[in-house]
């Protein structure tokens, strides 16, 4: 696992917006909702969700949770979407607690009505499980969903064996 530096990730962010599939119009939730990009980080989902690893991950092990069409607000989901995203992003913490055992699971529902220049927010709705590894100051919201503290990338080996054991959590009758 690699700990990216905050110029080294938006650079490597930069780049992978670049490799994006044209459909995708820059988004990229699109593109792994919708158009397979990325599919080797897909943990799991259904026709209307979709769970990944977090390719930019705020740590070990985190992830996103997205409707597979393009919807800018979860207020624009019919209450049973929403319940049905919830249950998706509930099966992916339970997940992440069956892998990790963390002392604490964060979920948050982030986004920029804009897209920002940085390339890393997006309007569309994606809610992150990021399971919190350590305590103390490190532990803190402000730390934990900020990219001042680095950002965690996967070497290609560590991807394969991460998805697969997540895939296997997510799946289990637990989850």
């Amino acid at each position: 696992m690699l700990l990216l530096d905050k110029e080294s990730a938006l650079a490597a962010v930069a780049l992978e917006k670049t490799r994006l599939p044209p459909a995708a119009e820059g988004c990229v939730p699109c593109a792994f909702a919708r158009h397979g990009y990325g599919a080797e980080f897909v943990i799991g989902g259904d026709a209307e969700f979709v769970v990944v690893l977090d390719r930019f991950g705020y740590r070990e092990g985190h992830l996103l949770v997205a409707p597979r069409r393009h919807i800018e607000r979860s207020s624009a989901l019919a209450e049973d979407e929403y319940l049905a995203l919830q249950r998706w992003v509930h099966r992916a913490m339970r997940a992440v607690d069956a892998q990790f055992e963390p002392p604490r699971i964060f979920v948050a529902e982030l986004g920029s009505a804009e897209p920002l220049a940085t390339g890393t927010s997006f309007p569309h709705v994606h809610i992150h499980v990021v399971p919190i590894h350590m305590r103390g100051e490190e532990a803190r919201p402000a730390q934990v969903f900020s990219w001042t503290s680095g950002i965690v990338a996967y070497r290609p080996e560590e991807a394969v064996a991460l998805v697969a054991a997540l895939r296997a959590r997510l799946a289990s009758a637990g989850c």
